[in-house]
């Protein structure tokens, strides 16, 4: 309509369909910008729930997979408890019967035997003084026993308690090491999520910038005006040229000058 005006000199009407034109123009540039601007925050939304949804699924993951470490680290200490125990237990009744089964020495053997018979001969006061003394050689070789047997026993006591320490020892590095390999894992696993959800926001970002830059150039297309040039300040119009410059133009349009001879 503006072009028509334009064609008729009715420029009024074309200067009031170009403000309609640039009204329009605007309205749908705000339109396209609002439909951009829904889309982007849209994306947005959705991105952050593809992120939530997948931390969500990585932290049941690796909560799955530290409750696996845990239990199988309890089970093996409950395991190694278990038989550490037994073997302690074993020790202290074999030691407790070390203890018990402690015979006497030969001499004492002797001297109840030679109490014995001297009994059998009634010779009572000889066999009381023997008895006396061998009772007392009896106690002191079982204390002395007693004394060898304990410190014996405590040095086999301190040699399984070693052997316990050095095995729980082996066991927490054992587990230490596997926690450490865990946690870099995991590390490992949280770096390449939050690569993976980095390269999805730069995918959507680059897509947001083609779709506004193709929405430019769509915008350029659809508001490009196939006007006329407008004549430089300081040239006249032909119009409102003298009749030289007529002439000159029927010259040089003889078959348009033709037709309108025809016409006329």
């Amino acid at each position: 309509m503006m072009k028509q005006h334009e064609s008729e000199e009715q420029y009024l009407e074309a200067a009031k369909q170009k403000r309609r034109l640039q009204k329009l123009q605007h309205s749908l540039e705000q339109i396209v910008s609002a439909e951009i601007f829904i889309k982007q925050k849209s994306d947005s939304v959705k991105l952050e729930q593809i992120g939530a949804e997948e931390q969500s699924k990585f932290d049941q993951t690796w909560n799955d997979k530290t409750d696996i470490y845990i239990q199988k680290m309890k089970t093996s200490y409950e395991t190694l408890h278990s038989r550490q125990q037994k073997e302690l237990n074993d020790l202290r009744e074999k030691l407790m019967k070390r203890e018990a089964g402690k015979r006497s020495s030969s001499l004492v053997i002797n001297l109840r035997i030679k109490q014995h018979k001297l009994a059998k001969s009634k010779r009572y006061v000889e066999a009381e003084n023997i008895r006396r003394n061998a009772d007392i050689i009896e106690q002191e070789e079982r204390i002395q026993n007693l004394k060898q047997i304990q410190q014996s026993n405590q040095r086999m006591l301190d040699c399984l308690y070693e052997k316990h320490q050095t095995e729980i020892e082996s066991l927490k590095q054992k587990f230490g090491s596997e926690k450490r390999k865990l946690e870099e894992s995991r590390c490992q696993d949280h770096n390449k999520l939050c690569n993976r959800l980095r390269k999805k926001t730069l995918d959507i970002q680059k897509k947001h910038a083609l779709e506004m830059a193709k929405t430019k150039r769509n915008m350029n297309k659809l508001t490009a005006l196939n006007v006329k040039k407008i004549p430089k300040i300081g040239t006249i119009p032909l119009s409102a040229r003298g009749p030289e410059s007529l002439s000159r133009k029927k010259k040089q349009l003889p078959e348009i000058q033709t037709a309108r001879k025809y016409e006329e």
